[in-house]
């Protein structure tokens, strides 16, 4: 009993040891908020839930009290909707190919695979976009969503990415206003045509531009009127995240996984953080 003990002790004196966590100011001047990746993170020793499905999701809501979650949506073949993170099946589940090929009756029966590390005892299979938004949409304050749309340029097959595009960003139109989930639904891309066209078909979505946040792309973004920005933590600085605020910008950064990484986003004033270690952060936050 005495290890355990200890680590608890370790992990709630966190600030004795390590002092004072330096905060910069977030666009509204509120704290940042705490977004899973994938969920409650992408599967490991501890984490035994796979990214992007149900259970992981929602735990990471319901259990580890994060803001909201960052999603990888996908498109089947006969236009449904789905959560997913890779290009092909095989890698993370017990089907094949490349996703986009199969109807939705087909992937209904997938299964994510567990291994003797991680994954042991779950039987999660791949969850819808209209089941995630149904079920958030119920609640008196639903949890930010944080979309990724992939599409299926890294896949063998011939298809005509522009107009895949257009189904696809009709399709996820369609569910955020079925469910009038606007306002806490965000949609990142790092095509600035891609965020126009969605801008076209619905202004009243919130867009964030994946990329470097260099003074012309920060323009840009403003006077086209973006909800803000998205880049990787190492690759963003303090004085270009003030940047982005002044003119009206938040914030997204990622690959937030240990420690350091979080004090630094923190310190740089990010607006959200999509992390891997949702109670760490909380932690430093708190």
């Amino acid at each position: 009993m005495l290890r355990p003990c200890i680590f608890l002790l370790l992990f709630w004196c966190s600030g004795c040891f390590f002092g004072e966590v330096e905060r910069g100011s977030t666009l509204t001047g509120a704290d940042p908020w705490v977004m899973g990746h994938g969920g409650s993170g992408f599967a490991t020793i501890d984490n035994h839930w796979p990214d992007n499905s149900e259970l992981s999701i929602e735990r990471a809501i319901d259990v580890l009290g994060a803001d909201g979650v960052e999603v990888d949506v996908q498109l089947t073949a006969d236009s449904v909707l789905v959560l997913y993170h890779d290009v092909r099946l095989e890698s993370q589940t017990d089907c094949r190919a490349c996703l986009y090929e199969h109807l939705w009756a087909d992937l209904r029966d997938c299964r994510y695979r567990g291994n003797f590390a991680v994954n042991v005892a779950q039987s999660e299979g791949i969850w819808t976009l209209e089941a995630l938004v149904a079920n958030f949409a119920s609640r008196a304050v639903p949890p930010r969503i944080f979309i990724d749309m992939t599409l299926p340029a890294a896949c063998s097959v011939d298809v005509d990415t522009g107009e895949f595009f257009s189904i696809f960003a009709r399709r996820l139109v369609q569910r955020i206003r079925d469910y009038d989930a606007a306002d806490w639904i965000w949609i990142q891309l790092g095509r600035l045509d891609r965020l126009e066209w969605l801008q076209a078909l619905a202004p009243e979505l919130q867009l964030a531009w994946l990329g470097p946040l260099s003074a012309d792309r920060l323009a840009v973004a403003a006077t086209k009127g973006l909800w803000g920005v998205a880049e990787a933590n190492d690759r963003v600085e303090k004085m270009e995240v003030e940047e982005a605020h002044r003119l009206g910008l938040g914030v997204i950064v990622y690959e937030v996984k240990i420690r350091e990484g979080m004090l630094r986003a923190v310190a740089k004033g990010a607006d959200a953080i999509e992390t891997e270690n949702i109670p760490l952060l909380h932690s430093i936050l708190d």
